[in-house]
């Protein structure tokens, strides 16, 4: 790639962009409102044309080859299949598979562009300072909200069906973003990469990320959390160098005993439900489902797999799908499988559940690779907060769907490109 198309006006605008729509979606209650496309999908094609207007300064048009797109361009066919008029195929909930289908382009346009222009040492720099700022500034902004006014989102909006926390109409959603940002904030608190001052403000964000993680009241999200950071101990003590053999073994034993018990404590609370913490040891009030109806979920989701084995129900036709199987008494519209990949299996069948878990098996590869391959202590220690951040959200999304709110899967998307990529950057800057 040429220096010009690295550090171009139009370049720098595109990557301001790209983070002012995953800042800005967050704000606006997570981009969760169709409405809020009306803003989204003309900034996303705003990037796109800047995109081959910088192409055509610089003489080349790059597209990015990394493999991760591919599971989406599968994706993106299984909608447009769904939404052909054959009964065998076609989605039973045609309004919402468009939507999706639209808002899965504007993913791959958004994560292909994060490829291209995320690009330097400086902007991976900016991204990873500012996800920690982000993420302590949202976890401050939502913890005095809970404290003034827990029930309404700005004092203004009180959601249906949904316990808010801070921008996010889901509580369980805003756990999930502290996920990503507090596995950044760890990455350099367990690193040599900062000095010891910045280092004492890195610590201070991560603390208030993971007190409003534990005000959530998600306990899938606050086990995800501290999974997130096991797993971005283990991996800065595995690729830390300096240390002598049995130092790095010792610790090596130690992390993976830390991790053994994350993972147990994980599946005790995991399946929680969607009030205290307190339930996950017997604290809480009794209920005779700890699972607060996911196990009803998830059969379901089984059954509309069955029913639709090979392309599904149709892309976000759950909700839809859902009442010909549900044995409630109907008072609640259920909408998600509370699992995302169960759901994918429901609305996908098995070739959109596999397009699912080929783009993580692909990311975890890559992932992992990119981060043995990376030289410059500090590309490496975002490196490894962005792997932390993104298997975090991803195992949360057993138990839950963090990644239909759309500001989420847009950060993810950032994090996703920074997690693969700095081996590639560790000789540029800007």
């Amino acid at each position: 790639m040429s220096e010009a198309a690295n550090t171009s006006r139009i370049s720098s605008a595109i990557f301001v962009m790209l983070i002012a729509i995953a800042a800005i979606s967050t704000v606006v209650y997570g981009a969760v409102d169709t409405g809020t496309w009306a803003i989204i999908n003309p900034a996303i094609g705003t990037v796109a044309i800047l995109w081959l207007g910088n192409s055509f300064r610089s003489g080349t048009l790059v597209i990015p080859d990394n493999l991760l797109q591919l599971p989406m361009l599968a994706l993106i066919a299984i909608g447009l299949l769904q939404l052909l008029p054959l009964a065998q195929v076609r989605s039973l909930d045609p309004y919402n598979t468009r939507l999706f289908l639209i808002r899965l382009v504007c993913f791959l346009l958004y994560f292909a562009a994060c490829l291209v222009f995320i690009d330097t040492k400086r902007r991976i720099s900016i991204i990873a300072i500012g996800t920690i700022i982000f993420g302590a500034v949202m976890a401050f902004a939502g913890t005095l909200q809970r404290l003034a006014s827990p029930e309404a989102i700005y004092g203004l909006r009180e959601p249906n069906q949904a316990i808010p926390f801070g921008p996010f109409v889901n509580q369980h959603h805003f756990a999930a973003l502290m996920e990503m940002t507090g596995a950044m904030a760890a990455a350099f608190l367990l690193t040599n990469t900062l000095h010891k001052q910045k280092k004492l403000l890195v610590a201070i964000a991560a603390v208030i990320m993971a007190l409003a993680c534990v005000l959530t009241s998600s306990r899938g999200g606050l086990a995800c959390f501290v999974v997130g950071i096991v797993m971005v101990g283990f991996l800065s003590r595995m690729t830390a160098k300096g240390d002598s053999p049995e130092e790095r073994n010792s610790r090596t034993m130690l992390l993976a005993g830390l991790g053994f018990a994350a993972a147990v404590v994980a599946m005790v609370v995991f399946v929680g439900g969607d009030q205290s913490l307190l339930r996950g040891v017997g604290l809480g009030q009794p209920t005779s489902d700890l699972t607060n109806g996911r196990l009803h979920f998830w059969g379901i989701a089984i059954k509309i797999f069955t029913a639709n084995p090979i392309l599904g129900a149709g892309f976000d036709a759950y909700g839809v799908a859902f009442t010909q199987f549900d044995t409630w008494n109907g008072t609640f519209r259920v909408e998600n499988a509370h699992n995302e990949y169960l759901q994918f299996l429901a609305e996908g069948g098995l070739v959109g559940i596999t397009a699912v878990l080929a783009f993580v098996a692909i990311f975890v590869r890559q992932g992992l690779s990119n981060i043995r391959a990376t030289t410059d202590p500090f590309l490496k220690a975002c490196a490894i907060g962005s792997f932390g951040g993104c298997v975090a959200i991803l195992l949360h999304s057993v138990v839950d769907f963090p990644l239909r709110t759309p500001s989420n899967a847009f950060v993810f998307l950032i994090l996703v490109t920074v997690a693969t990529m700095t081996s590639k950057l560790s000789t540029h800057n800007d």
